[in-house]
């Protein structure tokens, strides 16, 4: 933090944060991440649940899959294939109507393949936020934002008071940073005020979003009477969703684990009674039991659960879209990207699709940052063949000298090593940072009239070293003619 030219903040490792701080690092951009979590994934994590007896349990109790429809991203999705932390998912699915009692709906593969990440969905965002270029900070949360005009930075504090450092760019991919709902939850104001950006203060004053509650159920004994693996639910008040988390590829089978997702009305209605603030385990307990009951009224034959447990999202599912067009906000005067699934569609794919918007949004924006090639195939590059990052001359003089300006160049290295890793060497490589400001090594094509040569085929060496020249080649040729005629017939 230290170097904040080259920084980049992302606050929030959810799937959109995560794949903007993996782009932007692969891009050549420094970044830190911020997580108030203690690990990376938003609605994309995985919880894990210990039983009485000790028994630990993995749930995906947020989106159970994901699948994309455009091919840039479909390529992105290859690539996280090949790199083992995400497989496609072949189950039956199918839709239940409670009026019927019966399925009426049942299929193998929708038009769309269904990814999981592997082996839990929180693998994505694991992989992309441990990727070289990016610090992620865990169990770090942002408690204040502040822009510092003078500086052009932006500087972020945390719930304790502590300096989290000052970056040139920030990225906010937690609607919890400006939403105002926060203070209804945690009685603190949202971290960035919204008076710093007016232009977009209208979109982002009320982030609409659907409640729910999932439902983690384990059982002892797999539900051989369902037929199918992923379950949507028709004329039901309580229950919208249920998927069995065990049968997806990389998961353990030591017992059979289901997800239960409420309606947003039957989440509203609790939350109506309850407030925001963090349900009690009597709130949790009585959801979990309603919830479940109704999963038995299916007539499915379904038996009790050995482990049974609740959880509200409370705002994790947005019910509108503020930047479809956009992909995410973007204030380039104070290089802000806001971006999320709430930016473009609720779901996986527009949260992905937001977050390479944002990274895009701050490569373009007139920071100094390199663009490179991408590390790995297949990852999207924000690189251009052409780039409107320039580095100005200050106009000094260049310093002739026949004497090295010391091991740096005149500049005063730390432990010896410029930024690059390279220890100075003098004058050859460093004389020059003054007058072009950077390292530009002293056999570069930058040159003066009376120093260096236009182009590498002319020379311009003088009097001096043409008669030098001359008198080089005569001799040159002289020693060979002597080869020659000692080692001929002539010489006997």
């Amino acid at each position: 933090m230290n170097n904040p030219f080259f920084k980049v903040a992302v606050v929030g490792s959810g799937i959109s944060g995560a794949v903007c701080a993996s782009t932007l690092a692969r891009n050549g951009v420094y970044v830190t991440l911020f997580e108030s979590a203690r690990g990376p994934g938003g609605r994309m994590s995985q919880r894990r649940e210990k039983t009485e007896d000790g028994k630990e349990l993995h749930f995906d109790h947020g989106a159970p899959f994901f699948s994309v429809s455009k091919s840039e991203l479909l390529c992105l999705v290859q690539e996280w294939q090949s790199r083992g932390f995400v497989a496609e998912w072949k189950e039956k699915f199918g839709s239940f109507d409670f009026h019927t009692l019966k399925f009426d709906n049942i299929y193998q593969e929708g038009l769309r393949k269904r990814y999981v990440g592997v082996p839990g969905m929180n693998s994505i965002c694991k992989a992309l936020c441990n990727e070289s270029g990016v610090e992620s900070k865990f169990g770090v949360s942002v408690g204040r934002v502040e822009w510092l005009d003078d500086a052009k930075l932006w500087s972020l504090i945390g719930v304790d008071g502590q300096n989290l450092g000052q970056f040139k760019g920030l990225v906010a991919s937690d609607k919890n940073i400006v939403s105002p709902r926060i203070a209804e939850v945690t009685g603190r104001l949202p971290p960035l005020d919204l008076k710093l950006v007016p232009e977009l203060s209208a979109k982002l004053h009320n982030l609409a979003a659907r409640p729910c509650f999932a439902v983690m159920l384990a059982f002892a004994e797999p539900l051989s009477s369902i037929p199918v693996k992923d379950i949507s639910f028709k004329n039901s008040k309580l229950l919208s969703w249920a998927y069995c988390d065990s049968s997806k590829p990389g998961r353990s089978t030591a017992s059979e684990r289901w997800v239960l997702h409420s309606t947003a009305e039957y989440a509203a209605d609790i939350i109506a009674q309850t407030g925001l603030k963090k349900p009690s385990e009597i709130t949790l307990n009585k959801v979990a039991e309603q919830l479940f009951q109704e999963f038995q009224s299916t007539g499915l034959n379904i038996s009790q659960p050995f482990y049974k447990r609740a959880h509200r999202w409370g705002s994790a599912f947005p019910a509108v879209s503020i930047a479809e067009d956009e992909k995410c906000l973007w204030d380039k005067s104070k290089r802000l990207a806001i971006c999320g699934d709430f930016c473009v569609s609720p779901n996986v794919e527009g949260a992905i699709e937001s977050g390479l918007a944002a990274a895009l949004r701050l490569k373009d924006s007139p920071i100094p940052f390199t663009a490179q090639k991408p590390l790995v195939r297949g990852v999207p590059t924000i690189a251009r063949t052409s780039s409107s990052f320039k580095i100005v001359a200050s106009g000094i003089k260049k310093i002739k000298t026949d004497k090295p300006l010391g091991i740096g160049g005149g500049m005063n290295l730390r432990d010896g090593v410029d930024a690059s890793g390279r220890k100075g060497t003098g004058k050859g490589v460093y004389q020059y940072v003054d007058k072009y400001g950077a390292n530009v090594d002293g056999y570069s094509p930058i040159y003066t009239p009376e120093e260096w040569s236009p182009t590498g085929d002319v020379y311009a060496g003088g009097a001096t070293g043409l008669a030098i020249w001359a008198v080089t080649l005569a001799g040159l040729l002289a020693g060979g003619v002597l080869l020659v005629y000692n080692t001929s017939a002539l010489a006997q």
